[in-house]
């Protein structure tokens, strides 16, 4: 992940004594404040776009692991 004040809210995500609901909901939370940076990024910090949707994209199959979702 990219190294932003985030990375403890990531720590939570995978952490052993969250529920999977709870899990759902922080990984949701994160993809949204991912999406909106990525809305938000203006032209001179473009370069962080690819980070950013690399970053979406790793919690996107953390959602399909926990969910036990096949693609």
């Amino acid at each position: 992940m990219t190294p932003t004040s985030d990375d403890s809210r990531f720590a939570e995500v995978v952490g052993a004594d969250a529920g999977t609901p709870d899990r759902l909901a922080a990984i949701d939370d994160q993809i949204a404040t991912l999406n909106a940076r990525v809305k938000a990024t203006s032209p001179r910090f473009a370069a962080l776009v690819p980070h950013y949707r690399a970053d979406i994209d790793a919690l996107l199959d953390l959602r399909l692991w926990l969910t036990g979702a096949s693609v």
